[in-house]
């Protein structure tokens, strides 16, 4: 009989750290786990998250989920002999589901891939920020876990102070849906001679493209064949050959495809240091130029 594994993630498959540092691999643990995965957010919570406004449908959304969540936790716990958790359970405050399923099973193993130990200065809502990253809970989850994975060697150097069993897995994804997204669009594309620089991201991010855009305006003056693809960009431009793309999942691939060259552009900070620079493994991925700060493992 298999050993039973409930794997825990913040978000549902639509939030990227979750989906590339767990769910995506739930496929490949069943060979040797049972799997049951719970994610706190739903689908429905996700998409309202980064929307401005709307905090009465943002709360009842959240406080919806919550019931779920905890009609269905102790039935998971009961069942799981080990439990992975991804950077956190619940979006705020302490970590006092993880505190439950650490006593509740034998194992437990905790992943976390960006400096959720700090507080970003680009947090979308200062208010709220310090609840959902801050040093306490991340400590916490790093000293009651049996094994800690670290996206990158920065973010391991920090769990060491709390945790002997650290390990580096760095974030990664199929090559071969790349390679295939990247080989239909220029059989669809012969002889297609715009350029197309671009980026993809999310309101976390967008602010470190949207500091560039002078200079990338000034690149689309300079060369009249060049467009700019802005993938889950949350500001606008009004410019013709500046394109707004809304980032979802099953359309991804097909757009990140159409880029010639792909930009990763953040400031120098404690928290961009932690980044595990997932945008640029896309664009290698790809096999097109990157243009990058060269910021941490960047």
């Amino acid at each position: 009989m298999k050993p039973r594994l409930l794997v825990l993630t913040p978000e549902p498959i639509e939030g990227a750290s979750s989906r590339l540092r767990a769910i995506d691999f739930i496929p490949r643990w069943q060979n040797t786990f049972e799997i049951r995965h719970l994610p706190f957010l739903s689908s429905r919570s996700f998409r309202l998250k980064d929307q401005p406004g709307r905090v009465a449908a943002k709360c009842m959304s959240v406080l919806l989920d919550l019931v779920w969540f905890l009609l269905r936790f102790p039935i998971a716990l009961w069942w799981a002999n080990g439990i992975f958790v991804h950077r956190n359970i619940a979006p705020l405050g302490p970590p006092v589901l993880e505190w439950l399923a650490a006593i509740c099973t034998d194992w437990l193993v905790y992943d976390f891939d960006d400096a959720i130990y700090l507080n970003p200065d680009t947090a979308r809502n200062r208010l709220v920020a310090p609840l959902k990253m801050n040093s306490f809970r991340t400590r916490q989850l790093i000293q009651m876990a049996d094994l800690v994975v670290a996206g990158n060697e920065h973010l391991a150097s920090y769990a060491r102070q709390y945790q002997t069993n650290v390990r580096i897995i760095p974030t990664g994804l199929d090559l071969e849906q790349y390679r295939s997204a990247k080989s239909a669009h220029l059989a669809k594309n012969v002889g297609f001679e715009t350029v197309v620089i671009g980026w993809v991201g999310g309101p976390g991010t967008s602010g470190f493209v949207k500091d560039l855009m002078p200079v990338l305006e000034r690149a689309l003056t300079e060369f009249p064949n060049a467009e700019l693809h802005l993938i889950g960009a949350d500001f606008e431009s009004d410019s013709n050959r500046v394109h707004i793309i809304d980032w979802h999942l099953g359309s991804e691939l097909t757009d990140m495809a159409a880029f010639s060259i792909g930009i990763n552009p953040l400031q120098d900070n404690a928290f961009t240091r932690g980044k595990c620079g997932f945008k640029v493994i896309q664009y290698q991925a790809l096999g097109i130029p990157v243009i990058s700060s060269p910021v941490g493992v960047c």
